[in-house]
């Protein structure tokens, strides 16, 4: 190929990105409309699941689902290596109510040291109305736990919708919502809530594999958690917009030295 060929194929390619660049970008300028397709998505899944539920059309699905995890002839034991099931106990630890109160609070004090003292209280009210939330939804559905396997980890509430799915994604995906409010760059907004959605699913993911949920327990939860978190987003831009909670900004940088 001859230079000037060459140079034509480098010069096609180069729009071709930017291009899919542009419309990425595009797509994460507009947080409004991502909540509105999520909430609506959300909202039908749920309704979807919770009806599966009470027919109990999914029973043998999940119960299959669970068997997958477990050992044949040793339903106390996890498949894979032994260092899987404490990662997953980790994993799911980063889901309860103790972790998430820390990072809450957390973010809360991070907002009130940069003087965002009504994003703090907005961080808190969508926290504590998510936890809420998943009390009426546990009390309201009362379905029991799994009790094809044991459990590798000790429960007490009610199985559906789960809640540390639920927590994880309204904490998590909430706070990781908000915190890219504050960052510049859209990649590195687009970052935040990558690692967002990976520790909720990834926690999600930690309560089927310890026998504690069903499956559909967890993506009620999830479908819960995001109509939650992107509702408390919507609100939160629509009180910037108009003043009543401080504006995303840049944190400030020291000067450098001649």
């Amino acid at each position: 190929m001859t230079e000037p060929e060459h140079s034509n194929v480098a010069k096609g390619r180069a729009p071709a990105k930017e291009t899919k660049l542009r419309r990425l970008e595009f797509f994460l300028e507009r947080p409004l409309l991502i909540a509105l397709l999520c909430s609506i998505a959300c909202g039908w899944l749920f309704a979807g699941i919770a009806d599966e539920i009470r027919e109990k059309s999914t029973q043998q699905w999940d119960d299959k689902i669970l068997l997958m995890f477990r050992r044949t002839g040793d339903l106390g034991n996890p498949i894979g290596p032994n260092w899987l099931k404490d990662s997953a106990l980790s994993i799911t630890a980063m889901g309860s109510a103790t972790v998430l109160a820390f990072v809450i609070f957390g973010v809360a004090g991070f907002l009130l040291a940069m003087n965002k003292w009504r994003a703090m209280w907005l961080v808190l009210a969508s926290s504590l109305g998510g936890e809420i939330l998943s009390l009426v939804l546990k009390t309201f559905f009362g379905r029991d736990r799994p009790t094809i396997v044991p459990h590798l980890i000790e429960v007490h509430s009610s199985s559906f919708p789960s809640g540390h799915s639920m927590m994880s994604a309204v904490v998590y995906l909430t706070l990781g919502a908000l915190v890219a409010q504050f960052i510049a760059n859209w990649r590195g907004r687009a970052y935040v809530i990558l690692v967002s959605i990976t520790l909720t699913i990834l926690i999600g993911l930690s309560r089927v594999y310890l026998g504690v949920h069903y499956p559909t327990d967890v993506a009620a939860g999830w479908c819960a958690g995001l109509l939650w978190a992107t509702l408390c987003v919507t609100i939160s831009r629509w009180l910037q917009d108009r003043g009543k909670v401080e504006q995303p900004g840049t944190s400030e940088t020291v000067p450098s030295q001649p």
